[in-house]
């Protein structure tokens, strides 16, 4: 791990260990990583987070190697450059698609280790992507089709891009940089887009699955405690599946990782019975997981066909949040051409953020409507995109999230810098 000092403060610097999944992508370029997975099951992967200046906070991942001369090597504050955030597919006969970049520092070594700042980081707001499009033309031996979306400055660096109706399907490339970034300061980046005639909802089955696994978590139920000494974790999940539509899975090496190596014998209430209530089934969840002796505590993830209990640590490591942070309520959540006003309503009820919205930004806030797919994402991530996504303005005061304008939120953070 290195970083040029120039005069700069660095400082709380961690670092989290987590194991890494047995249930790998069918992808060639970590062949070499499952490869290491069958020879040590127990390899882990490492989460780094810093802070420079007070300000801006970065976040990397790397693989633990076998031998020290192996290490990789994470570069913070290095020369940065931009990758997206998921494979480029872009639809000829649908609505635009969404694209977004994030900044990073390239690092050395296997499994190819990164730096990225976080969300929680003012620089990412403050930059204007450039995207340069070819798309492949429905003209036979045609030049490509070029096409510039100058976006507007947001906190996902990236917007809503659509394909000519001239272009055909097939491969296609993108170069991004950062508008009037001086000195090269942010190196472009050139990727591949595939264009394609609609996006297969090859997930539409799975995704209405986890879907509704979201919505029975936040139904009442009423449970019935628990007073029995002997009753363990396993038998404690048991009392909340519903058959066949809610099931969990307990991630055990990541509790073994945790100082818990046999969590599903937990005795509950061996100190203390649980009450019987009448609760969402999430609380009631909760409420048992409080009783799991994991070194870091325990939190549930839901997944395509399964809710995954584990670890906040291998959650942390997982979604990159960072240690010094407490443990946020986690969204899941799905918005198409959703009001900002019901879509930031919705999560923070859920997310049990406390919110306030500007009479002089309300009317936007309704008619301003999106589309997002927040899957166990921290509440206050997600409160922070949908505004930014509706061209509004955040602020944070004490514990309230003040929704207004963008002038009126940089005012607010500049006073309280200086308070």
């Amino acid at each position: 791990m290195t970083a040029p000092n120039h005069g700069k403060r660095y400082q709380r610097f961690s670092v989290t260990d987590s194991l890494i999944k047995k249930e790998l992508p069918k992808n060639p370029h970590i062949q070499k990583l499952r490869e290491r997975l069958a020879r040590n099951p127990n390899l882990t992967s490492a989460g780094v987070t810093g802070l420079i200046d007070g300000r801006f906070e970065q976040f990397g991942w790397a693989e633990w190697s076998d031998r020290a001369a192996d290490a990789p090597i994470l570069h913070f504050d290095g020369p940065l450059t931009l990758r997206p955030w998921t494979k480029l597919v872009l639809p000829r006969r649908q609505k635009p698609a969404e694209v977004s970049f994030y900044l990073v520092t390239a690092g050395l070594g296997e499994g190819k280790p990164f730096i990225q700042f976080t969300e929680h980081s003012p620089i990412p707001r403050i930059l204007r992507l450039v995207a340069e499009f070819e798309f492949p033309s429905k003209k036979p031996a045609a030049s490509p089709i070029k096409l510039r979306i100058d976006f507007r400055p947001s906190a996902h660096l990236g917007g809503a891009a659509r394909v000519p109706a001239e272009a055909a399907e097939g491969k296609g490339k993108v170069t991004v940089s950062i508008a009037d970034s001086k000195n090269g300061h942010v190196a472009p980046a050139t990727f591949d887009v595939l264009v394609v005639d609609k996006l297969k909802n090859e997930a539409s089955e799975p995704a209405g699955r986890d879907m509704e696994r979201r919505d029975l978590l936040n139904t009442k139920i009423k449970f019935a405690g628990i007073d029995d000494p002997e009753k363990v974790f396993s038998e404690a999940l048991k009392m909340l599946e519903k058959p066949g539509k809610l099931t969990f899975m307990v991630n055990e090496q990541a509790f073994q990782q945790d100082k818990a190596p046999a969590v599903l014998k937990t005795r509950i209430a061996e100190r203390l019975p649980l009450a019987k209530r009448e609760e969402l089934l999430s609380t009631a969840l909760r409420r048992i997981l409080e009783r799991i002796p994991a070194e870091s505590g325990a939190t549930y993830l839901i997944r395509d066909d399964h809710i995954e209990i584990t670890t906040q640590r291998a959650a942390r490591a997982e979604l990159r949040i960072p240690v010094d942070r407490p443990f946020p309520t986690l969204i899941y959540e799905e918005f198409e051409n959703e009001p900002c006003a019901d879509a930031l309503r919705i999560v923070s009820t859920r997310g049990e953020v406390s919110l306030a919205v500007d009479r002089q930004v309300e009317q936007r806030a309704k008619d301003v409507c999106l589309t997002a797919r927040l899957h166990n994402v921290p509440a206050e991530t997600a409160v922070r995109l949908l505004v930014d996504m509706a061209g509004l303005g955040l602020a944070r005061l004490d514990n309230v999230f003040y929704v207004t304008t963008r002038e009126k939120a940089a005012r607010i953070e500049r006073d309280s810098m200086h308070r």
